[in-house]
């Protein structure tokens, strides 16, 4: 019986361990407002159950995960995808200001799904915050 138990405790710990393994991928795009403007600054963060990956957004609204980018790429599969933009708000009394509504620094009220089979572009319009 322990025999078995500790095959079993094997598989899995093999199969674990290989299901985080796999071709990595690079994705990227831009991130702008619906008059085409772009967003200069935060991160666009892909989501898949545990495996996070997440971008710098740059000055021109372009982000890249791999290839030269902010990390290693990411395994293919479907993503959810949040995008944070804020500043302040730190001890020396600058005011939080978010740039990008709400809704977008939750996966799952963001609306941006992305499924990443390969090399991935894929570009974000975001709406502005309308809080003051």
């Amino acid at each position: 019986m322990k025999i078995k138990c500790y095959i079993v405790l094997l598989i899995m710990l093999t199969s674990a361990c290989f299901s985080g393994c796999g071709e990595r991928v690079s994705v990227s795009g831009t991130v702008s407002f619906p008059d085409g403007s772009p967003l200069t600054q935060g991160f666009v963060v892909f989501e898949n159950g545990g495996n996070q990956a997440s971008g710098i957004i740059n000055e021109t609204g372009h982000y890249q995960m791999g290839e030269n980018g902010n990390s290693n790429g990411i395994t293919p599969g479907e993503y959810k995808v949040r995008v944070i933009s804020e500043s302040g708000g730190g001890s020396d009394g600058t005011p939080f200001v978010r740039y990008i509504a709400d809704k977008y620094d939750n996966t799952n009220t963001s609306g941006l799904v992305c499924e990443v089979k390969g090399k991935t572009e894929f570009n974000i319009t975001v709406e502005k915050s309308t809080k003051k």
